[in-house]
């Protein structure tokens, strides 16, 4: 009983440090497009979502005390979406040079993997990521999944819904960094089923707060690597919900299931694939980079 009582007491602590919003980082976010020209990545990039996302966060932390995780560089201006060589902004060539060394590097088979494959796994990017930090002289303090896709034991979270507090505690941190990866589903409503089609990965740069600066709680500030999104640097706000209930069904194999409700589901602010019915925040990748 004392444990369980110290264990809540502990978890109403961390809730509260964590700040109501959080919007510092967006500004200085880069925001990639995947299916950029200049990058010429594997498949024209249209797999290269795990690694372009990932490589978001880690400009922001070569320019925010962790230089060494991105080669040496003019890093004060952020790259964009578009087949414009600048991705739409004033942008010096080394910059955008380095940014897509650093995403074939992740993306490579020494790293993620990626290259040659459907995508990346949560699973991949995680070995990659850690890999690929370590290389460059850092650590990462904490990384963790949480989401229905298979991951390995050691991987394996205790609670595998992510919950907007437990996104919220990393990217709010200083050295932390956090990775949606997306489900695209087809609802059928009379079953209640989410036929899951794809999946895709963005890069979380900010939380609790709507594209006017208000106060809002349930929303996630996302940098969206696909050519969707649109051109130039584009920050979306997007509203989520719980799911009140439901399946969600994998794609490849259809025996993979998981209950739906209390999983997260974007309502509104993604452009959401064509052809998709549903977005729903499959899993995410949480971790905090350290000297």
């Amino acid at each position: 009983m004392l444990s369980m009582l110290l264990a809540g007491l502990l978890l109403a602590a961390t809730t509260t440090d964590i700040p109501a919003a959080c919007t510092a980082k967006i500004a200085t976010m880069p925001d990639f497009c995947q299916t950029d020209k200049a990058g010429n990545f594997d498949q024209g990039g249209r797999v290269f979502c795990g690694p372009v996302a990932v490589s978001n966060s880690l400009v922001w932390l070569s320019q925010n005390g962790f230089p060494k995780l991105l080669p040496p560089a003019e890093r004060d201006i952020s790259a964009g979406h578009g087949d414009d060589p600048t991705g739409g902004v004033p942008l010096r060539d080394s910059q955008k040079a380095a940014q897509i060394e650093l995403i074939r590097t992740l993306g490579s088979p020494d790293f993620m993997g990626t290259e040659g494959r459907g995508g990346t796994t949560a699973v991949r990017l995680m070995r990659g990521l850690q890999k690929y930090v370590n290389d460059r002289g850092y650590s990462i303090d904490h990384l963790e999944y949480r989401g229905w896709s298979k991951a390995s034991k050691s991987f394996k979270p205790s609670d595998e819904k992510p919950s907007l507090e437990w996104m919220k505690q990393y990217i709010s941190s200083s050295g932390g960094a956090v990775w949606l990866n997306i489900g695209w589903y087809k609802f059928n409503p009379t079953t209640k089923g989410f036929q899951r089609t794809g999946g895709h990965w963005i890069t979380l740069v900010g939380y609790g707060a709507n594209d006017d600066g208000e106060p809002d709680h349930s929303v996630l500030i996302i940098h969206d690597p696909s050519r969707r999104s649109g051109p130039g640097i584009v920050t979306h706000y997007v509203h989520v919900v719980e799911i009140p209930a439901g399946k969600l069904i994998h794609n490849i194999d259809k025996t993979h299931t998981a209950d739906a409700s209390g999983r997260l589901q974007v309502a509104d602010g993604m452009v959401v694939k064509q052809g998709s019915d549903a977005a729903v925040i499959d899993g995410a990748v949480v971790a905090v980079v350290t000297k």
